[in-house]
């Protein structure tokens, strides 16, 4: 595991090494150093509630060095971490309500992220930041669970056809549900009855709630990891996000990695599975497995992803040249394994490009009852629109070789 280092100010080292539930009195040795120098106090704290680890950057600062931070900047962080407490309080008290009312609809739901990551993999409702409740449920039951939901008052605010976002604006609470963990544009198939059979109970406040075991949540974590990184214009990559891949790894170490690296492989994430394992790794020194010959020599091949995510990771912090990312298409292909998934992003966006438009309807108007002819109509038109500009850019190729000649 190979990183390129790109140098970042000492507001986000400090936040590097203040993100995690525990410290090494090494790292705890550089955080006493870091709070001497003459930091920039409003950018460190909008850069932790940004990333999501504002809670993290209080407890381990006021354990640390609380009589060195400016006392304005610790009771920001102060009221920052005891307001985040009890909102993730009243979300979690929420989230039992939902899934007991899906219990009584015969709607089977699965409650992962929010609550369940800051109890599983922090130990503490009040450590990790969330502002949302997400719920998966099986692809049958995702329509007729929406539809429970907006009778019960909340507000539809967004749907992406793989997960939708619901406001119950009375309470202030919003909900995202899925049918499935990533867009279809990077498709990423759970099999929920398998998972499933592998949930685990798990207390919330006064009740219990069933979600993913430590080994399926891991996989799912790093895919999401991947997900974020590759997406980057328009979900930026936070380091909450390696945070909850390391404290998970580190709260359950004897996890079962056999089954681990066989469900990964099983759902073609098992690059995604490594760039999580080794960023994790690189940023908050976890001890990973050890790996196969074949995986060792997978990882190795990551390096160019690894930097990329790290890089984008860090962008606003680097006072260096930062590196151009990866293009979209060129990071997809390289995190995938199986080729189906490799190309599966051309298949999408050429299935997309299939779908008329008003300007096909335009081409040729016909009656509501003929609208499926439009599927042939639109190559016809795609046809005659951009040949004539091809042909156009060849008249003109032509005429600038003639004059040059």
């Amino acid at each position: 595991m190979k990183l390129d280092v790109v140098k970042i100010r000492s507001e986000d080292e400090l936040l590097l090494c203040c993100a995690r539930t525990a410290t090494s009195e090494v790292i705890d040795h550089r955080i006493k150093a870091l709070v001497q120098i003459n930091l920039d106090w409003h950018y460190l704290i909008r850069r932790a509630i940004h990333h999501k680890v504002a809670s993290l950057l209080y407890q381990n600062l006021s354990r640390v060095s609380p009589n060195i931070i400016p006392e304005q900047y610790l009771n920001s962080l102060q009221e920052y971490y005891f307001f985040n407490a009890k909102k993730n309080l009243f979300l979690s008290v929420e989230l039992i309500k939902i899934i007991k009312l899906l219990e009584t609809k015969q709607i089977f739901a699965i409650p992962y992220k929010g609550p369940t990551i800051a109890i599983l993999a922090y130990g503490n409702i009040s450590l990790r930041q969330f502002s949302d409740l997400d719920i998966l449920v099986h692809p049958c039951d995702y329509l007729k669970t929406l539809h429970i939901f907006l009778e019960k008052g909340y507000r539809l605010n967004s749907d992406y056809g793989w997960e939708c976002s619901l406001i119950d604006a009375h309470h202030g609470v919003c909900i995202d549900l899925h049918r499935g963990i990533t867009p279809e544009y990077f498709p990423v198939h759970l099999d929920f009855q398998a998972i499933k059979q592998r949930l685990i109970a798990l207390q919330v406040g006064a009740g219990k709630i069933m979600t993913f075991c430590p080994e399926d949540l891991l996989v799912i974590l790093c895919i999401q990891l991947a997900k974020d990184g590759w997406g980057h214009r328009y979900n930026p990559i936070r380091l909450s996000k390696f945070c909850d891949v390391a404290e998970l790894i580190q709260k359950y170490p004897d996890m079962n990695w056999k089954l681990i690296f066989k469900e990964a492989k099983k759902l073609g994430c098992q690059r995604m599975l490594l760039v999580g394992l080794s960023l994790a790794h690189i940023i908050f020194g976890v001890s990973i497995p050890k790996l196969s010959p074949r995986l060792l020599r997978a990882l190795n091949d990551l390096d160019v992803l690894t930097n990329d995510i790290y890089n984008k990771l860090i962008y606003q912090a680097s006072v260096n040249d930062h590196t151009e990312p990866l293009s979209m298409k060129s990071f997809h292909f390289k995190i995938r394994e199986r080729w189906r998934d490799k190309l599966y992003p051309y298949y999408y966006d050429f299935k997309q490009r299939l779908i008329p438009n008003e300007r096909d309807r335009t081409f040729l108007p016909l009656p509501k009852s003929l609208d499926f002819l439009y599927y042939a109509i639109r190559p016809v038109r795609l046809i005659r629109d951009y040949g004539q500009l091809v042909l156009m850019a060849l008249k003109e190729k032509c005429f600038t070789w003639k004059r040059q000649r």
